[in-house]
C-alpha cells in the first residue's frame, strides 16, 4: 500500500483469503479516487477516468498493465526472483515490477473486495506531469519489450475513426493536453 492510501475494513481479508486460494498470484485491490476537495475540473476529471477504470476491470480479466502498486500483494518468492521495484525508474516502476512477475508466472486477479481510497490531493498540472511521464515510459517500454507495445500503445487504435481522426489532427499541431 502507498502512503496515501486508505484501506477499507476488508482489505487485508480479502487478499489474505485469495492469497491462499492462488498463492502464486498476482492480487490486485481496488482504488477508488477520491474527486479532489478544491475546484480542478482536469483533476476531478481524471478521478472519474481512474474509478471508470477499476469499474472495467471488474468486467474484464487483468493483466501486468493494471498493476498500480498503492493496492496489490505478490508471492514473496516471485518478488525476490525478479528483485522486486526497481529503484532506477523514475516513474511507473509499479507496472514494470507487474510486467516482469507477470513474465515470472504469477496470473494476475483483480480483487474488487480488497478495496481501498487513493486520497492524494494531486492537482490537474501534477496530473498532467506525471501523465507525461507515463506516456514517455510507455513508449520506451514498447520499445524494448516489443510483446507489451499493444497493452500500452495498443488503445490509441481502439477508438472510433472519428476520435483517432481528431486526435491526430490535435497531435499534428501540437495541441498542448
Amino acid at each position: 500500500l502507498d502512503d496515501d492510501i486508505v484501506a477499507s475494513p476488508g482489505l487485508v481479508e480479502a487478499h489474505i483469503s485469495a492469497r491462499r486460494q492462488r498463492p502464486e498470484a498476482l492480487l490486485l485491490g481496488r482504488l477508488d479516487q477520491r474527486p479532489p476537495r478544491r475546484r480542478d475540473p482536469y483533476a476531478q476529471a481524471a478521478a472519474v477516468r481512474w474509478n471508470r477504470r477499476y469499474e472495467e476491470l471488474a468486467e474484464r480479466r487483468a493483466d501486468w498493465a493494471d498493476c498500480y502498486g498503492a493496492n496489490f500483494s505478490a508471492p514473496l518468492e516471485k518478488l525476490r526472483r525478479v528483485g522486486g521495484f526497481d529503484e532506477g525508474l523514475p516513474a511507473v516502476e509499479d507496472l514494470e515490477l507487474g510486467y516482469r512477475l507477470a513474465r515470472a508466472g504469477c496470473e494476475v486477479v483483480y480483487l474488487p473486495a480488497a478495496g481501498a481510497v487513493h486520497d492524494d490531493e494531486k492537482p490537474g498540472g501534477r496530473i498532467l506531469a506525471h501523465e507525461r511521464r507515463y506516456g514517455a515510459w510507455c513508449a520506451r517500454f514498447a520499445a524494448e519489450h516489443p510483446d507489451a507495445h499493444p497493452r500500452l500503445l495498443g488503445w490509441f487504435g481502439d477508438s472510433t475513426p472519428r476520435e483517432i481522426l481528431l486526435r491526430r489532427a490535435l497531435l499534428a499541431l501540437r495541441v498542448p493536453p
